[in-house]
């Protein structure tokens, strides 16, 4: 399996593609790239996709080469790409994606602290578009249960979806974390 199929299949049934910017990490060795694989294999993911950004043009994964311009370019512009930053893109069920990359992101940071410690910044960020409910269980016993609590209310554009499709319906909620 290439991992450019690792993409198209987890899009074909459904999933998702998502990202984070682990920035200044491009130079992070390969033991520290293992253990991240590691995390995110041992979380459910079928591994993450590192991208080494050298320059703004010079990327290095396997992964690129399979990249279309446009990919490429979309990739940058979301994740906010510059010269020095690590990607890692993770594919696969939305339930399995983001508290991989959520687990990564905590992952990194430490790493980041490790490398400068002298260097604490505050770097807020809001989360957003969170689901509303996720799976529970498995099998005959699988159920929905709420991701944040039972009090949120559905995001008003999402509504229609509660009866057809609810793992789709994103609650009105947030968290901001540093």
């Amino acid at each position: 399996t290439t991992r450019a199929e690792i993409i198209s299949r987890a899009l074909h049934e459904g999933g998702v593609v998502q990202g984070m910017n682990a920035q200044g990490l491009a130079d992070l060795g390969v033991r520290e790239l293992d253990d991240l694989q590691r995390e995110a294999r041992q979380l459910g993911a079928s591994g993450v996709l590192p991208i080494r950004v050298h320059k703004e043009t010079e990327w290095t994964a396997p992964v690129v080469r399979h990249l279309t311009s446009a990919e490429r370019d979309t990739i940058k512009t979301r994740l906010q790409a510059q010269g020095g930053d690590l990607l890692l893109l993770c594919a696969g069920p939305t339930e399995t994606v983001l508290p991989v990359l959520g687990r990564l992101r905590t992952l990194c940071a430490g790493l980041i602290q490790r490398q400068s410690p002298l260097s604490q910044r505050y770097n807020f960020l809001w989360i957003v578009d969170f689901p509303l409910f996720e799976k529970e269980g498995k099998g005959i016993l699988q159920r929905l249960r709420s991701c944040h609590h039972p009090f949120t209310a559905p995001c008003p554009e999402d509504e229609p979806l509660l009866k057809s499709d609810p793992l789709r319906v994103r609650g009105q909620h947030y968290d901001l974390v540093c």
